[in-house]
């Protein structure tokens, strides 16, 4: 008797394959890019859902005068709750001759700052503030992108395009 194709897929997506020890254990460093003026609304939420058991995360925010009282408020948060040593604060300064692409400034100086203090780790997810990932699906979807050998030792881009509206 063959099993109902519903079923069977079921059990593929299953919780217990999303969360094996296998999958929590893949090493990924995630970035947040920011905005400072809503870190209450969206990185504190954000910190508190998907990201609670995450210990390998850093926060990109644009680096000016303004944002200074916020990053304070960030650190004083982080320390509070015991996450300073997971949660890294990042200000990023303003790529002088991108400043009329929108966000496409931060990108780049975010790609060399883990280059240079990862520079042997294999997997990093960048993400806006107001994005939740289940982490554990996203590590899964690595794992198998990593056992795919066509792309070989060549970076691996999975996300929408960047483009400058």
């Amino acid at each position: 008797m063959r099993t109902p194709l519903v079923s069977s897929t079921t059990r593929i997506i299953s919780y217990h394959i999303i969360n094996d020890e296998a999958t929590s254990r893949l090493p990924v460093t995630i970035g947040v890019l920011a905005d400072p003026e809503l870190f209450p609304s969206r990185l504190i939420p954000l910190l508190q859902l998907s990201l609670k058991h995450e210990t390998d995360v850093h926060v990109f925010f644009k680096n000016d005068t303004a944002t200074s009282s916020e990053q304070e408020f960030l650190i004083s948060y982080l320390q509070q709750v015991n996450r300073s040593h997971q949660v890294h604060v990042v200000p990023v300064n303003r790529v002088q001759r991108m400043w009329g692409m929108s966000n496409v400034w931060i990108v780049f100086p975010v790609m060399q700052y883990f280059h240079d203090i990862r520079p042997d780790q294999k997997w990093f997810v960048i993400m806006d503030d107001n994005t939740y990932l289940l982490m554990n699906a996203v590590r899964r979807l690595l794992m198998e992108v990593g056992r795919n050998t066509t792309h070989g030792e060549q970076p691996v881009y999975m996300g929408t395009p960047l483009v400058d509206v």
